[in-house]
């Protein structure tokens, strides 16, 4: 990363410029972590697993009519781990489930190597390659190229999308890589109250709210503390020593604390819910899934 905050890549003692996002900001990063949340594509890959989300026929079923296919373009994505795993595995899969041949994307100018790589495709006449000549003005080419273009014979079945594409673009991926993180604790035998204040609150807030059995608990309420900071002018340093001699503890009432308990399970329960529903998805070829 650079002072400007961009990222770039060293090339020949050159930076250059990395376009693009951050890996955890892409929804194809997600889509390859999802799709190992599954206990179905686990057992696929002969990870040790036992079946939670169906039984063993629905398990045969699946394979036939979508897990086959899964893993002979995702492969086993078990054998990559971490974020250097990804790039591993984009570099021999992904990239060809997502993308689309360069030649037909039509963005850029082809180099020489890049035509000679396609040369089996130019001999058999599924592309075509004409010189444009940068000496000739803009009208003089396009009239050229029209008249080159009429007389070309067009099937209109060579139309290239990617095989995979993402199902809703109008998705946030923060909110992805939240559920995912979300259940995983929950996979880890966290409560949702836990994993609820996991994404509200500071540690210890977390760990006042999920304890159980008292009338009070020691949990700021935040109101009550700007009130007493407001009052007395206080620095921060006098603060945590006052916190230090528990002076500054304001508890939160029994009413108030079951609700945001009940808050806090809800919101647990719905990241929760969403996560299995792109694993559905996701074991279908399908992902991600809007709000």
């Amino acid at each position: 990363m650079g002072d400007d905050l961009k990222y770039y890549q060293v090339i020949k003692g050159k930076k250059r410029l990395v376009k693009g996002v951050e890996l955890s900001e892409s929804i194809y990063y997600w889509w390859y972590e999802y799709l190992k949340l599954s206990d179905k594509f686990q057992k696929l890959c002969m990870q040790d697993v036992v079946l939670e989300s169906c039984s063993e026929k629905e398990y045969s079923q699946w394979k036939k009519d979508f897990g086959n296919k899964l893993l002979g373009d995702f492969g086993n994505v078990f054998e990559y781990e971490g974020g250097e795993g990804f790039w591993q595995w984009w570099n021999e899969r992904g990239q060809y489930l997502f993308g689309i041949n360069p030649l037909h994307g039509l963005d850029q100018f082809a180099s020489v190597d890049k035509v000679i790589e396609h040369r089996q495709l130019i001999d058999s006449g599924a592309v075509k390659l004409v010189a444009l000549p940068t000496t000739l003005t803009r009208a003089t080419l396009q009239r050229r190229l029209a008249k080159l273009i009429d007389q070309m014979s067009l099937s209109g079945e060579g139309e290239q999308t990617a095989k995979y594409h993402p199902h809703s673009v109008k998705v946030d991926v923060g909110s992805l890589r939240d559920c995912y993180d979300a259940y995983v604790l929950k996979k880890d035998g966290k409560s949702n109250v836990f994993i609820g204040a996991y994404f509200s609150f500071g540690i210890d807030e977390q760990n006042e709210f999920v304890r159980d059995g008292r009338k009070k608990g020691k949990t700021f309420d935040r109101p009550a503390l700007e009130e007493y900071r407001r009052k007395r002018n206080i620095t921060v340093e006098q603060e945590d020593e006052a916190n230090e001699r528990q002076e500054v503890v304001f508890f939160m009432d029994s009413d108030k604390r079951t609700a945001k308990k009940n808050y806090m399970n809800v919101k647990a329960s719905r990241m929760i819910k969403k996560v299995r529903e792109n694993i559905k998805a996701v074991e279908k070829g399908i992902f991600p899934l809007g709000h």
